[in-house]
C-alpha cells in the first residue's frame, strides 16, 4: 500500500473538503498528513497540486 504525504495542512484540508481523509504522524517537527494512496486522490493531486505539493512513501510511522 502507498500513503500519499503532505506538509502543508491548507491543501491536506481542501482534500479533506473533498471528501478524502487523513492520519496525521510526525516527521521531525513537522505535522505530515498521510492519506492512503487510491486513483481518485492521484487524479486530484495531479490536476489540482503540483508535484512539489506532496510525496508518495509505504512506511507509516507513530
Amino acid at each position: 500500500m502507498n500513503l500519499i504525504k503532505i506538509l502543508n495542512s491548507d491543501i491536506a484540508n481542501k482534500l479533506v473538503m473533498l471528501g478524502f481523509k487523513y492520519t496525521k504522524e510526525k516527521i521531525g517537527d513537522k505535522t505530515c498528513y498521510v492519506f492512503i494512496q487510491t486513483n481518485d486522490l492521484m487524479n486530484k493531486l495531479n490536476t489540482s497540486f503540483s508535484k512539489n505539493d506532496f510525496f508518495i512513501d509505504k512506511t507509516m510511522n507513530f
